[in-house]
């Protein structure tokens, strides 16, 4: 049940897939009425640094850690939302910036979200913006030029076939759809060490974990949906509260190589794809927690249906014909 949680980010991630980055044809269209994620702008922050905790001087070993995770999971479920972020910037060989960017608000407990994922190169990129419940889920693919704020078409609604096509998921039998990879890896954690300034040492599931950059790292790394592998991560806390948790890249890959997931072929790749020289480390931060906010679905006017015959592309065309027509 906890795996599918981790699904929304990689469901759309995958059904939009490299298509979008290489462009539908579609033209630019003005922003579909109630379609922005919020009113809220988030910024780059530095990491939540962990204070020390007074009941530890030395390191703790298993049995305090998972203790502390325990409290820890019991403070965000009582929390029930908050918001997250994860940002990568990386410089390529040809010295443009890279940059990674997953963001949003989520329910823990009834488990809805609404996020974006953005991609850029040297300024210019893709967005996708995605509202996910138990149950359902709809996305928004818009192109980002310069400073230029984001080009928005219309919402596509998959039907729950793609979703069964490209997850193995069958979305009305078994939900889940509801929390993104940056929330569901926390629940899926496991630790073994509780060190005395505020850090519990374990472990995640990988296919989880990967989703944090989106359903390609996945598919790159040959990952299956029902994979049981596990790779090594960090949680912060503050007091009882996780404000922070990380994985590395470079663990992405060794522990996909190490559960036979990696061809030769993919093997190589997947090391060359992280510019050398820089830092693979992967931070999620969880702020705002315990704030309120308001889930809206997308508006139906503002929506459409994709059927599992459809391609990404021709989806995007009907889209862009519904912005013309309702401009």
């Amino acid at each position: 049940m906890v795996r599918r949680l981790a699904a929304a980010g990689a469901v759309m991630a995958l059904l939009a897939g490299c298509s979008a980055l290489e462009g539908s044809g579609a033209a630019r269209q003005p922003a579909p009425d109630g379609s922005d994620l919020s009113d809220r702008r988030f910024t780059s922050r530095p990491a939540a640094t962990p204070t020390a905790d007074p009941r530890l001087a030395e390191p703790a070993g298993p049995t305090a850690a998972r203790r502390a995770l325990r409290r820890a999971l019991r403070d965000l479920y009582d929390a029930r939302y908050g918001e997250f972020q994860t940002l990568v910037r990386l410089d390529d060989p040809r010295g443009r910036t890279i940059e990674y960017e997953h963001r949003g608000t989520y329910d823990l407990v009834a488990l809805r979200a609404a996020y974006t994922s953005s991609f850029r190169i040297g300024g210019d990129g893709m967005e996708l913006q995605v509202r996910s419940t138990d149950t359902d889920a709809w996305f928004a693919v818009t192109a980002l030029t310069g400073n230029e704020q984001p080009d928005r078409t219309c919402w596509i609604h998959p039907d729950t076939d793609v979703v069964r096509e490209v997850t193995g998921l069958d979305l009305p039998v078994a939900p889940g759809v509801g929390l993104p990879p940056q929330v569901a890896g926390l629940l899926t954690a496991e630790v073994t060490q509780l060190n005395g300034y505020g850090s519990l040492v374990g472990s995640t599931d990988l296919y989880t974990a990967a989703g944090l950059l989106g359903g390609g790292v996945q598919r790159a790394l040959g990952i299956p949906f029902d994979s049981l592998a596990r790779v090594p991560a960090e949680f912060y806390l503050t007091g009882d509260r996780i404000t922070s948790w990380s994985v590395d890249y470079e663990d992405l890959v060794t522990a996909a190589d190490e559960a036979g997931y990696l061809t030769r072929r993919m093997r190589r790749q997947a090391r060359s794809a992280w510019p050398p020289g820089q830092s693979s480390h992967l931070l999620t931060e969880l702020f705002r927690v315990g704030e309120p906010w308001t889930y809206r679905s997308p508006p139906r006017r503002r929506t459409i249906e994709m059927s599992a015959v459809d391609s990404f592309e021709s989806a995007m065309r009907s889209c862009t014909g519904l912005g013309q027509s309702r401009a």
